[in-house]
């Protein structure tokens, strides 16, 4: 139970520290509060349900709590990218991708030896795409569907924070 708040606690605290930075840049928020909504619901259900479940690893409440900082520049980078070669609706859409992907990414590196916590991910995972990608699912969440481009910019943010949180569990 404590690993599973750990997790939801820094995925949460990486989901601020992008929205405070994201609207000091832009003048106003970059995810509404649907999108939000879904970033907890894929984040926070499944995956923080398969940890609970599993025998406590090496790895520190601490340590988890840390991973916020690397969620949030994971998706500020991708929002950043995101901008630069698109309009602000699909920056926020492929900041949405990252910040989901990262925090997912996360929790399986730092906790997703199992099974059920790599399946979890992944069907949180095909859940964004699916929203993502429908439109008028995505629509509903204020995103909009993300060409190539888009996705490859949400992996590579997702990638190098992934690695950096990695990294830094080693240390």
């Amino acid at each position: 139970m404590r690993d599973s708040l750990a997790i939801l606690l820094g995925g949460n605290l990486g989901e601020i520290g992008f929205t405070v930075v994201t609207g000091v840049i832009n003048g106003g928020g970059s995810l509404n509060a649907r999108q939000l909504l879904l970033v907890n619901l894929l984040t926070d259900i499944l995956p923080a349900m398969a940890i609970a479940v599993r025998p406590p690893p090496t790895i520190t409440a601490e340590m988890l709590l840390a991973e916020g900082p690397e969620a949030s520049l994971g998706a500020i980078c991708a929002w950043i990218l995101g901008r630069a070669t698109g309009t602000l609706r699909q920056a926020n859409t492929v900041a949405l991708v990252a910040l989901v992907a990262v925090q997912l990414g996360q929790t399986l590196v730092v906790r997703g030896r199992t099974p059920l916590v790599m399946a979890c991910a992944l069907v949180s995972f095909v859940a964004l795409a699916a929203v993502v990608q429908t439109p008028g699912l995505s629509q509903f969440f204020g995103a909009s569907p993300l060409f190539r481009h888009g996705w490859m910019i949400a992996a590579g943010a997702t990638t190098a924070a992934t690695a950096i949180s990695l990294l830094l569990q080693q240390w």
